[in-house]
């Protein structure tokens, strides 16, 4: 499996641990490589396939510290670089190494090994430079082996083990290169080495010859994927990870793969012969830059143009396979309903048959979504986003098409070697970015949700009517459209609503009973409870009516909106939504003021009957209302439009017996005001509009 030397020097260039396969993207893009604190970057013959003047390696600290650099050439020269401080983890630095210490004599490849012993873990990424061009081409493939590192057998974002496995063990081993002493720390649950029992959070020691394995075992799943396991050697040493997930093989090869990342190793799945299996609820597939001929497990044949994507029905099990690049984004039921993707980069070896997958890790972003050097965006979005999608703060320009099935569309672009932003403030989606890098196609994918996860999106309908100065009417209010949020989510129809509607707070005021009323900046808000539905609301449905009194006429019409829409379901939790209308506009047919300077408003009617009368021999105006007996308390108080109480009345017994009080105007500006009158535990409100 290793191959082995006569001499040392040649023992550390050609044993090679891992070979690492970087998709290029320019240095500040988000590539992931090991973290470690020594590492010997060897780069071997393929540096004699690409015609470049230097090499260099880029290294990002995970925190401040001191790296020593070094080269070994082939011919056992030896040249000490230079030693450099790493402060900034989000910048690094890039060592570069001139073409001409790679020379070898005789028409040999040229070679070579990079040194780099840093005092805090540290990640380092290996190019070439084409100066023919001036693009940086990723070194394929380089070799690394760290001294110090996690085993992170950690599962990618979504993927669940099958109750099958929670009895299986999870299996590293450990193959040392040379004689080597070997530190394993266990995390915080027991593990066995080579069949000895090591407590959690206990170190085992022991010495392996070259060539020897060790083995560790555990069943605690959870605290693996949680913290992994420390493996320290005094000599470079391979690590192969197994186990299985959903049936399938996890990690049965070494620390290889086309994608991967410093908390998890990407899934390989073997099934059929280096196809991608997967496991959703259902997959979208893309040809990244080429027409292609895509076959799937269940015997179905799609032929896709160059960034086309088209949806597959999936089983457990199923796969898909692709002469040429193609992406897969496989979209399965999260946790409370939260979608759980996994990007697939299915790029065929150069001499298989059959592309190789990897599972990208899906990141869960909010509000910005970052772009770096992408060839394509492919985004994914529900009716409300794609209202609303920007992209670099304009509307996004390309076509929607819908995705059969699903409350999805699908729209692609190319973008340009630039960071771009991607932002929604509402609604669902999911960017989705393909392309090539250094000849080689890669994929990215993730979901950012700006409003809640769980979501509505519904339209109204509101009737138009047209009624006269105090006339009371009732505005029915429909449901007529209800988006819901994908069918892979499997949410319940909406059992109850709450709306919560506005309009001209001059031109109308609401009967009794309204829920929560108040006058807000001119307006009037009010919140109807509507009715329950425990089948759950369905478009046609009426969710309620509005009960208005058709105040003064002063305008030829007003329109109610609605203002804000929260649903419950079944279990009473608040879904979060946006909403739309159709109607809703209100025309007067006749416009009514008197000559007194008071306006009059009809109020509703519980036998009480309030109404302000002109009265200009003894006071401004006169309140009257329908004379109460007994000794229920009734108070008469007045609110300015902003809801602030300006005065209070009280009425004697003579005056309640008589249904009149008087009303003094006093030093009251014109405007808008309120007259509630309590009466026992009922009350009624009456718009008064002073002039």
């Amino acid at each position: 499996m290793y191959a082995h030397r006569s001499t040392n020097t040649m023992r550390l260039l050609h044993c090679v641990l891992v070979l690492v396969v970087l998709a290029f993207v320019p240095m500040h893009a988000q590539v992931s490589s090991h973290w470690g604190t020594e590492f010997f970057v060897s780069f071997g013959s393929i540096v004699s396939d690409v015609q470049s003047d230097s090499l260099w390696v880029y290294l990002v600290p995970s925190r401040s510290t001191t790296c020593t650099i070094s080269f070994t050439t082939c011919s056992d020269g030896h040249q000490e670089l230079e030693r450099v401080s790493l402060s900034d983890p989000q910048r690094g630095v890039r060592i570069g190494i001139a073409r001409s210490l790679l020379e070898q004599p005789y028409g040999r490849s040229p070679c070579g090994v990079l040194h780099i012993q840093s005092e805090a873990p540290i990640q380092v990424l290996a190019f070439v430079s084409d100066s023919t061009d001036g693009e940086a081409t990723a070194v394929f493939p380089s070799s690394w082996w760290g001294r110090t590192y996690v085993v992170p057998v950690n599962l990618p974002q979504g993927a669940v083990l099958d109750s099958a496995v929670q009895d299986q063990p999870i299996r590293a081993t450990i193959i040392a290169h040379a004689a080597s002493d070997v530190m394993i720390t266990a995390p915080d649950a027991p593990l066995r080495v080579n069949g000895v029992s090591i407590a959690a959070r206990a170190q085992h020691r022991l010495f392996l010859e070259a060539g020897e394995q060790c083995l560790i075992e555990t069943s605690a799943h959870d605290s693996i994927v949680a913290h992994g396991i420390l493996v320290q050697a005094s000599q470079p040493v391979a690590v192969v990870v197994g186990g299985r997930i959903n049936g399938q093989h996890l990690f049965e090869q070494q620390l290889a793969a086309e994608w991967w990342d410093t908390t998890a190793f990407v899934l390989r799945y073997p099934q059929p012969a280096g196809a991608a299996s997967i496991d959703p609820d259902y997959a979208l597939v893309a040809a990244i830059a080429d027409s292609t001929v895509v076959r799937v497990g269940d015997g179905s044949v799609y032929r896709l143009d160059a960034g086309q994507v088209v949806r597959i029905p999936v089983m457990q099990t199923e796969w898909v396979s692709s002469s040429k690049p193609i992406s897969v984004l496989a979209l399965r039921r999260g946790r409370e309903g939260s979608v759980a993707s996994h990007c697939l980069a299915l790029v065929p070896p150069p001499s298989a048959a059959v592309p190789a997958a990897a599972v990208l890790s899906p990141q869960i972003r909010s509000g910005v979504f970052r772009l770096y050097s992408e060839q394509y965006l492919t985004v994914i979005a529900d009716s409300v986003a794609r209202s609303i999608l920007r992209l670099d703060g304009a509307p996004w320009s390309a076509p929607w098409e819908p995705i059969p099935g699903s409350n999805w569309q699908v729209s692609s672009r190319r973008t340009g070697d630039d960071v771009h932003e991607l932002v929604a403030t509402a609604g669902m989606l999911i960017p989705w970015t393909i392309g090539y890098g250094d000849g080689r196609a890669y994929a990215t994918c993730g979901e950012f949700l700006p409003v809640h996860y769980r979501y509505l999106h519904a339209r109204f309908r509101i009737a138009n009517d047209t009624v006269s100065t105090r006339d009371t009417i009732a505005i029915p209010i429909e449901l007529a459209e209800l988006v819901l949020p994908p069918p892979l989510l499997q949410m319940d129809l909406p059992a109850r609503v709450r709306m919560r509607l506005r309009w001209n707070a001059t031109v109308a005021t609401p009967l009794e009973g309204a829920l929560q009323p108040s006058v807000q900046d001119g307006y009037h808000i009010e919140w109807i409870e509507a009715r329950s539905s425990p089948a759950g609301f369905r478009p046609g449905d009426t969710i309620g009516d509005l009960l208005l009194i058709a105040a003064l006429g002063e305008l030829p019409s007003f329109r109610i909106e609605v203002d804000s829409v929260i649903w419950y379901d079944q279990s009473g939790n608040a879904i979060i939504s946006s909403a739309e209308q159709e109607g809703g506009t209100i025309v007067f047919n006749d416009i009514w003021q008197d000559q007194w300077g008071v306006r009059l408003v009809s109020p509703n009617a519980v036998g009480l009957n309030p109404r302000v009368v002109p009265n200009p021999l003894e006071a401004d105006a006169v309140v009257v209302f329908t004379p109460v007996s007994g000794d229920v308390l009734v108070v008469f108080e007045l609110y300015d439009a902003m809801g602030n109480r300006v005065s209070m009345i009280v009425p004697t017994a003579g005056q309640r017996a008589s249904g009149q009080i008087p009303f003094y105007r006093g030093t009251l500006p014109s405007g808008v005001y309120f007259l509630r009158m309590v009466y026992g535990s009922r009350s009624v409100v009456t718009m008064v509009v002073l002039q």
